[in-house]
């Protein structure tokens, strides 16, 4: 009788676990190509940033030949005018993870300036993650062009859905891509699982 409540309790457990298990993407920046000098490798950053929905816990892999470039965190004039000298955050290291810790919008740049002119840069927006006890989304426009014509970010508080009919000025809306990226998933809380199977 008590293996049974012990069993009974063990797959409860299990449930409210499986239930509960939150996911965060690793997403490789550039994915085969990474971080590299877009005159090279034919790669738009801004496009690959378009692909992927971004959320608080995420993370960004950036690979690259530490001798030939950086990565910078920036604000969005320092993107937008390719500034290097004043970054939040700087990676050297050839494989940087950057760990997408709040919402909103985070703007990224090649240190090099010759390759962040010619594209090596790229914006996101990042948003919290639904779960059962968040509040319903609102209404988000699209990221706009900027004058350079990289696409910006949605304003901060903006939700994760965004669709054709929320384009403001009439400009296509863009919805993120499904499939095709190149990411790892990483599943929390399935080490509760293992030692729940452990008291079975």
């Amino acid at each position: 009788m008590a293996r049974a409540g012990k069993m009974i309790l063990a797959a409860a457990i299990a449930v409210l676990c499986c239930c509960s298990v939150a996911s965060a993407t690793r997403y490789i920046v550039g994915d085969e190509v990474g971080w590299s000098d877009p005159s090279m490798s034919n790669v738009s950053y801004a496009d690959w940033a378009l692909k992927h929905r971004f959320h608080v816990g995420d993370s960004l892999v950036f690979k690259y030949p530490s001798d030939a470039h950086t990565v910078l965190k920036v604000n969005r004039q320092d993107f937008e005018a390719c500034h290097n000298s004043n970054s939040m955050a700087s990676y050297k290291d050839g494989e940087s993870i950057v760990h997408l810790s709040s919402a909103g919008p985070h703007w990224f740049i090649c240190g090099e300036t010759s390759h962040c002119n010619q594209g090596q840069k790229f914006g996101i927006m990042v948003v919290e993650r639904r779960g059962r006890h968040s509040r319903a989304p609102s209404p988000s426009p699209a990221p706009a062009p900027s004058a350079g014509g990289e696409v910006m970010p949605a304003p901060v508080g903006a939700s994760d859905e965004i669709s054709p009919a929320s384009s403001p000025g009439g400009a296509p809306a863009i919805a993120p891509a499904a499939g095709g990226a190149t990411m790892n998933r990483v599943f929390a809380g399935s080490s509760l699982l293992v030692i729940v199977a452990a008291l079975i």
